[in-house]
């Protein structure tokens, strides 16, 4: 592909478009993460994440 193009039209591509996908990535796997509620376990409390252990555990003790 670099060879189709002239010198200044690689170098664009190189320094802004690829930096300008790399940023949709970022943002596209953020809002993703957010949707799956990952994010929101990730920077839970603590304590909650104890007390979701011990339902989950207790829960599996039961069935």
């Amino acid at each position: 592909m670099a060879f189709n193009f002239s010198l200044e039209t690689w170098v664009n591509f190189k320094a802004f478009g690829l930096t300008a996908l790399t940023f949709v990535f970022a943002i596209s796997s953020v809002l993703s993460l957010y949707n799956t509620k990952l994010i929101n376990y990730l920077f839970e409390d603590q304590e909650e994440k104890k007390n979701n252990n011990l339902t989950w555990a207790l829960l599996a003790a039961f069935n």
